[in-house]
């Protein structure tokens, strides 16, 4: 792109609430699926934005959510297209029931990041701990426990 296309370029920002059909204002992350449609996760609930209309989605509470420091939820779409959430725990989008299956043996605690690291790998950070999942089914292939090190997390083994 030129200069001059960039200057004559208008972007159009929308802003959804509430009132749109998002299931709260406060939205603690975002992203994007292979259709297009996006996704924000919120304390009360995951939402699913078609374009058009908002569906939400409560996907896994722990009773406990609300009251563990830095447990915001989190929404992520990997490679393959597959959307996973953390709301008080984790679970997978499943298209075919329209629903959020949880898993079960899932991480306890707040997550603090999701890391596709290959085509069927993602690493999940929680609480001094990652967390290695296959992407196709969410079983749970590596748990690695970090030390801190002088202020640096050092991993005791290599990720395969």
């Amino acid at each position: 792109m030129t200069l001059i296309t960039i200057l004559l370029t208008t972007v159009t920002f929308s802003q959804f609430t509430m009132q749109e059909g998002l299931s709260q204002n406060a939205v603690f992350s975002i992203t994007q699926d292979q259709d297009r449609n996006m996704w924000f996760a919120t304390y009360e609930g995951i939402n699913r934005f078609d374009g058009y209309n908002f569906t939400v989605y409560y996907p896994l509470r722990d009773p406990d959510f609300t009251q563990v420091e830095g447990a915001d939820p989190l929404i992520y779409a990997d490679s393959k297209g597959r959307i996973w959430a953390y709301d008080g725990g984790l679970s997978r989008y499943e298209p075919v029931k329209d629903s959020f299956s949880p898993i079960n043996d899932g991480p306890r605690g707040p997550i603090t990041s999701f890391l596709e690291i290959s085509a069927n790998r993602m690493m999940i950070a929680v609480d001094g701990k990652i967390f290695v999942r296959n992407l196709d089914d969410g079983s749970l292939i590596e748990d690695i426990t970090l030390y801190v090190r002088g202020g640096a997390s050092v991993m005791d083994k290599t990720l395969r």
